[in-house]
């Protein structure tokens, strides 16, 4: 499966600093696969709709890139790192900050539901 360069963008969005394009490519195709989740489900996400899938890619891809801390809450300076990529203003920085803050340890996909509806939404449909 080839992921266009949309996905790349995608994907990069939630690598750590440091991973190439391939490699996000290699975590975005095999979490793709491993959560049944299709190119059109990545080209129209948007935080504020998310579905069980999704979430398991989103846990997937959090796992293989270490956005967890060993109790299984994204780590605050790795999301923070991601902010300029997203262009997030500083309110909603601070919002997504708290977010995290306040997150319950992750041992299931469903689990990031409430973190997904705590967050400012977030369109990757556009990007």
């Amino acid at each position: 499966m080839h992921i266009n360069i949309g996905f790349i963008h995608f994907a990069l969005h939630y690598v750590q600093a440091g991973q190439s394009s391939e490699e996000a490519e290699k975590i975005s195709e095999g979490c793709m696969e491993e959560a049944k989740v299709s190119k059109e489900e990545l080209r129209s996400f948007k935080t504020d709709d998310v579905s069980e899938r999704m979430m398991c890619f989103m846990k997937c891809t959090y796992e293989k890139t270490g956005w967890f801390n060993e109790n299984g809450v994204l780590i605050k300076e790795v999301v923070q790192d991601s902010y300029d990529d997203l262009d997030l203003k500083e309110e909603d920085r601070k919002k997504v900050d708290g977010c995290i803050d306040s997150m319950n340890p992750v041992k299931e996909c469903k689990d990031l539901g409430d973190f997904f509806k705590c967050i400012p939404v977030i369109d990757f449909s556009g990007q």
